[in-house]
C-alpha cells in the first residue's frame, strides 16, 4: 500500500484550487486581520501570479496522491525560479482527504515530493506555516525542516484613553510584594497543561479533528501558551483550527495524565461545546495548515481513531456531563 504522486487531472484541480482560495482568504482572516472582500481579491492575486495558466503553469507540480489507484489527497509545489520563492522549490498546499486522514499520508505525501524533487536536481524545499500553529511546526521539524525567516504582530487598541476620575484607593490584601524563596520555586513540580472541548452533532456523536503532525484524531484544543487561562486556550485554539467562534461552555472534567516515555505528566481540562447547530457545523473551515479534516464519530468508534486515554477520557466526561469532575488517565480514580 505504497503511496504514489500522480499528474493532477483538468477537473480535480479546478475544484481543489477553489477549495485553496476560500482557505487561504479565511487565514487571511484570521491571522493578519484581512477583510473578507480584501481577503478573498487577494487570495485570487496570489493564485494568478504563481498559477498563470492553472493546470498547464510553468514550474509548477501538482499531483493527486493515490493508494493503490485510490484517491487520498493532494499537493501543489513549485519549482525554482518560480515568482514567489525563485532561489527553491516552495510547498504551497498540502491535503489529505477526510476519508482518509490518520493513516500518515501527510507525511508520506512530503516524502514522495522530496524524492521527484532530488531527480529532478531540486536540492531544497521550503513551506509556509502561521507561528501560532506549533502542530503542523512540529510535524515539518520532524521532517528536518527549519525556520529561516520570522514574521511577528502585535495588536494596537486605539480607543481614546479617558482621564481616570481620581479615587481613593481601598485598602487591599495583596502578595504581589513577597518573595519567596528562589530554591523552594525551583523545587516545585511542573506539568504540561492542555485545554480541549466536546462539540457533539444532532446524533450525538463527538467532532474529532485529524492534526496535520501526527496520525491519531484528537478532539478540538491544544496546550496553554504563556499567560493563558485553560478556557483562554480552549477557545484560541477552536478559532485557529476550525476557523470561528464556537461556544466553550462548562468543564467537564480535569484529566491528570501521567509521565511516559519523552513527555512529563499532564493536566488536560475538558469543556462541553455543546450540540452544535447545522449553521455553526456548516461554518467550519479546518486551517488546512494545522489540520487535514474534521468529521463527526460515533463514541463507539472512537477508539478506532484515537489513543484509548483520550478515548476514555471523552466517554468519561460524556457519561458525567453534569458537573466537573477529577479524572486520572481518563478514570476517576478510587478513593
Amino acid at each position: 500500500m505504497d503511496l504514489v504522486l500522480v499528474p493532477m487531472s483538468g477537473p480535480d484541480f479546478e475544484r481543489r484550487a477553489a477549495m485553496l482560495r476560500r482557505r487561504y482568504a479565511g487565514n487571511l482572516e484570521r491571522e493578519k486581520g484581512v477583510a473578507p472582500a480584501d481577503a478573498e481579491a487577494e487570495a485570487r492575486r496570489q493564485m494568478a501570479v504563481v498559477l498563470p495558466r492553472g493546470l498547464d503553469s510553468d514550474l509548477s507540480i501538482l499531483r493527486s496522491a493515490q493508494v493503490d489507484g485510490v484517491q487520498v489527497g493532494w499537493l501543489w509545489a513549485m519549482l525554482p525560479g518560480a515568482p514567489t520563492r525563485p532561489e527553491m522549490a516552495w510547498l504551497h498546499n498540502i491535503d489529505v482527504d477526510p476519508e482518509h486522514q490518520g493513516r500518515g499520508h501527510g507525511r508520506a505525501m512530503i516524502l514522495a515530493l522530496e524524492a521527484e524533487l532530488r531527480e529532478l536536481g531540486v536540492s531544497r524545499l521550503g513551506l509556509n506555516v502561521f507561528g501560532g500553529n506549533k502542530r503542523a511546526i512540529a510535524l515539518y521539524e520532524s521532517l528536518g525542516f527549519a525556520v529561516m525567516a520570522q514574521q511577528m504582530a502585535k495588536p494596537l487598541d486605539t480607543t481614546p484613553v479617558a482621564e481616570p476620575e481620581p479615587t481613593v484607593a481601598p485598602a487591599a490584601v495583596d502578595d504581589t510584594d513577597q518573595v519567596p524563596d528562589p530554591q523552594y520555586v525551583a523545587g516545585l513540580t511542573r506539568v504540561r497543561v492542555a485545554a480541549g472541548v466536546l462539540y457533539r452533532d444532532g446524533q450525538g456523536r463527538v467532532l474529532v479533528v485529524q492534526p496535520t503532525y501526527k496520525d491519531t484524531a484528537e478532539i478540538p484544543g491544544g496546550a496553554l501558551e504563556a499567560g493563558e487561562s485553560p478556557l483562554q486556550a480552549c477557545r484560541r485554539e477552536v478559532r485557529e483550527e476550525l476557523g470561528l467562534d464556537l461556544p466553550v461552555g462548562g468543564l467537564l472534567g480535569v484529566d491528570w495524565t501521567p509521565p511516559r516515555p519523552h513527555w512529563d505528566g499532564a493536566l488536560t481540562f475538558v469543556f462541553d461545546g455543546g450540540e452544535l447547530t447545522d449553521a455553526q457545523t456548516e461554518a467550519i473551515r479546518a486551517a488546512p495548515d494545522e489540520l487535514s479534516g474534521w468529521r463527526f464519530v460515533a463514541v463507539a468508534d472512537l477508539d478506532a481513531l484515537m489513543v484509548p486515554r483520550l478515548a476514555q477520557r471523552i466517554r468519561t466526561c460524556l457519561a458525567q456531563a453534569s458537573a466537573g469532575i477529577y479524572l486520572e488517565s481518563g478514570d476517576v480514580p478510587m478513593a
